[in-house]
């Protein structure tokens, strides 16, 4: 997501058509899952703070999915 111009986690969701509400797992990290067709996808972000005066936070996200059966 760096070096874009579409680079906020609101447009990385709204990006990938991640439509789940996040729910806050602590104070820096939230967590959302949905279905896509017949995955189940997990958006695990992760927001850390500059450790520079001024400089900028970011986030890390980590993307979980696994297949549904269909039968």
């Amino acid at each position: 997501m760096g070096n874009s111009q579409d680079s906020s986690v609101k447009d990385f969701l709204r990006t990938y058509d991640i439509t789940a509400e996040p729910k806050r797992t602590s104070p820096s990290e939230m967590t959302c899952s949905d279905r896509f067709g017949d995955v189940r996808r997990t958006f695990t972000i992760t927001y850390n703070p500059s450790p520079e005066p001024g400089g900028y936070d970011y986030a890390r996200i980590t993307v979980r999915a696994k297949g549904t059966d269909a039968g």
